[in-house]
């Protein structure tokens, strides 16, 4: 069982404060309090490690094709550990998933096929 996961776990069950379980297991009140409401609101799941994929590559932002179609739209964007998933919020509709690949700087659409590039030859 990870610090984290003991440390909500005594500050849910009340034997510590959130002060005592930050001094006791050497962990910022502010993040025992981020722990605390992400184990109310996602149980124990919420104290997995989060993906720490940087969203700059080299001090550019990452970008993602979407497609001209979409442009100028409001999108919903939700991050696991390996995928970017766009999402119009309108109609709940997934408009591209997209791999992290923290070493590139255009992460392409996975739902769509390559265009002309590269070149198939029949």
């Amino acid at each position: 069982m990870s610090k984290n996961h003991v440390a909500v776990m005594s500050v849910v069950s009340g034997s510590m404060s959130v002060a005592q379980a930050s001094r006791e297991f050497g962990i910022s009140r502010q993040h025992v309090y981020r722990l605390v409401a992400r184990y109310r609101a996602e149980g124990p799941e919420g104290l997995e490690p989060r993906s720490r994929a940087p969203l700059r590559h080299h001090g550019a932002p990452h970008a993602l094709g979407v497609g001209a179609a979409h442009a100028g739209i409001s999108t919903v964007i939700t991050l696991d550990a390996t995928t970017v998933t766009v999402i119009d919020p309108t109609t709940g509709q997934i408009l591209s998933t997209h791999h992290i690949d923290p070493d590139r700087r255009y992460w392409p659409n996975t739902q769509r096929p390559p265009g002309r590039w590269p070149k198939h030859d029949p």
